[in-house]
């Protein structure tokens, strides 16, 4: 996604940035506060809006080793990942007819 500058000598002057047809609007230190899922649900319900929640694949194996006993068992399920995101909207109180929850694993849309 950056630019380059395929004449350049250094790897300095071959960084070139944002390429033209991009923007630099919202690059830097005044671009935004990043939100807990928990705000993002109490939001979005305040807003009286649809959610569409995407479970993601995990970045470690799963069932994931959890207890930190280092016995090599796994107690975290991908049923667990999938429950507790459930979880989170249910706390909040969101009527499930507001939630379309969705992921690319069809085990999760099936859960």
């Amino acid at each position: 996604m950056d630019a380059s500058n395929p004449r350049a000598k250094t790897p300095a002057e071959y960084l070139g940035g944002t390429a033209s047809f991009r923007t630099d609007l919202f690059a830097g230190p005044s671009s935004g506060t990043l939100i807990t899922h928990k705000d993002s649900i109490a939001l979005f319900k305040n807003l009286g809006v649809k959610i569409t929640p995407e479970l993601q694949s995990p970045s470690v194996p799963m069932p994931y080793d959890s207890d930190g006993d280092d016995d090599g068992v796994g107690e975290y399920t991908q049923e667990n990942y999938a429950q507790q995101l459930i979880d989170k909207y249910r706390a909040a109180k969101v009527p499930a007819a507001d939630v379309f929850a969705q992921s690319f694993n069809l085990a999760d849309v099936l859960y």
